[in-house]
């Protein structure tokens, strides 16, 4: 079977997960699963096993800065049903300040939180700063339903200097989802809630620490290119 045949059947195969499709941002490298080894060509090692790991649905990167950060995004699925309204909320903003920490390796200090909606269907949507000395983040993340049977975690990231610029275009990301639904069900669970969520964090946190080292050399001279301001798009369909 081919690579870009096996990404049809996984992209198939969510159909049993709410037929969830998403969007790599405009103008980041697609690494998500079934892309051709060209993609691929130049990557450090830790990225190029990062999205062939199998956790990802989706994969991107932008490697066209050379500020020394890869700014990314990711698609994880999780079974199981997941029903976004206030009491999830305030819990999860109550886990996101507890258990972040420990897998980010810095505090967490919550810039937006609260309920969006893709397509219509409740969303929860959360905007914060990662506050590692080694590596300050800023990220984005949604959390979809996708029905009874399974929900997705769509997370973006970028540096805090960058991540205005970057926004229109991860905004615009989130809002082509395919597939979301509301779940009439909710058996996610609360207990282990944390590590579930930030499944589609830690690992990356690594991936781009170790490819950051890898371009520092050439952002000392090399002037800073980044996405033209635009208006924030609105979802294709």
């Amino acid at each position: 079977m081919t690579a870009r045949a096996l990404a049809l059947a996984l992209l198939l195969a969510t159909d049993a997960l709410g037929a969830l499709r998403f969007q790599i941002p405009e103008g980041f490298q697609d690494l998500s699963p079934g892309a051709p080894d060209s993609a691929f060509a130049g990557l450090p090692e830790a990225v190029v096993a990062e999205a062939r790991s199998g956790k990802y649905v989706a994969f991107g990167m932008d490697m066209r800065e050379l500020d020394g950060f890869g700014e990314n995004f990711n698609a994880i699925l999780q079974s199981g049903a997941l029903r976004v309204d206030e009491d999830f909320a305030s819990g999860h903003k109550a886990t996101l300040q507890t258990e972040y920490p420990k897998m980010l390796g810095g505090s967490v200090a919550i810039l937006e939180h609260g309920i969006a909606r893709l397509g219509g269907v409740p969303v929860l949507r959360t905007v914060y700063d990662v506050q590692n000395p080694n590596l300050p983040m800023r990220q984005m993340q949604y959390l979809v339903p996708g029905g009874n049977d399974g929900w997705a975690i769509l997370t973006y990231t970028a540096t805090p200097e960058t991540f205005d610029r970057y926004l229109p275009i991860f905004e615009a990301s989130a809002a082509a989802t395919q597939g979301a639904h509301e779940a009439k069900l909710f058996d996610v669970g609360r207990v282990g809630m944390g590590a579930l969520y930030g499944a589609g964090i830690g690992l990356v946190v690594g991936v781009i620490a170790q490819l950051a080292k890898k371009r520092k050399k050439a952002a000392k001279t090399a002037p800073r290119r980044m996405p033209a301001r635009s208006a924030r798009p609105v979802a294709r369909r």
